[in-house]
């Protein structure tokens, strides 16, 4: 039961990637730019695609946010898709790649925050969105079950004892 519950929280990530993950405001509030997860990844939609030759992430000597949130994407995917895979030890390659991904979603935000040039921090403030706040939280439900049902089966011994005979009687043959 509880495999199924973590292939939702796979599915709860992937989803949330659709929604609103960046929110850009400036100091008075206004909203500049509200990005999902997949417009980080492909870059569409966003006021600095990167191409610029003042890209904050030049500027700064940071990495590319892209990078992260597509591997977390990645991680998402390979998590589900290996938990329908009839392997071995899919539990635990969901496991490790849900971890990998929560990380990775973490570096973004970090990232994005750090690239932010120390004169414009007064003026912009940039804020994950829900949908960055929904994909933790199905990264989190997803290795949370994964984990717990690897601690159940550690606990309970593999080997296979034969049925009681209830049937026969003692002394009877």
């Amino acid at each position: 039961m509880k495999k199924h519950f973590s292939k939702a929280g796979f599915v709860i990530v992937i989803i949330a990637f659709f929604l609103p993950f960046i929110v850009v405001k400036c100091s008075n509030g206004t909203e500049l730019v509200r990005a999902s997860g997949m417009q980080i990844i492909t870059r569409s939609n966003l006021v600095d695609d990167g191409n610029s030759k003042n890209s904050s992430s030049e500027k700064s000597g940071g990495t590319n946010p892209r990078i992260f949130s597509a591997i977390s994407f990645l991680c998402a995917l390979g998590g589900l898709v290996f938990l329908f895979l009839n392997n071995k030890n899919r539990e635990k390659i969901a496991f490790v790649l849900g971890i990998v991904g929560l990380f990775f979603l973490i570096f973004m935000v970090l990232d994005i925050n750090m690239s932010i040039p120390a004169k414009a921090k007064n003026f912009i403030t940039i804020s994950p969105g829900y949908g960055y706040y929904l994909a933790i939280i199905g990264f989190l439900i997803a290795d949370a079950l994964l984990l717990l049902d690897f601690l159940e089966k550690r606990k309970k011994p593999d080997i296979q004892v034969p049925p009681v005979l209830q049937d026969q009687e003692p002394g009877i043959e």
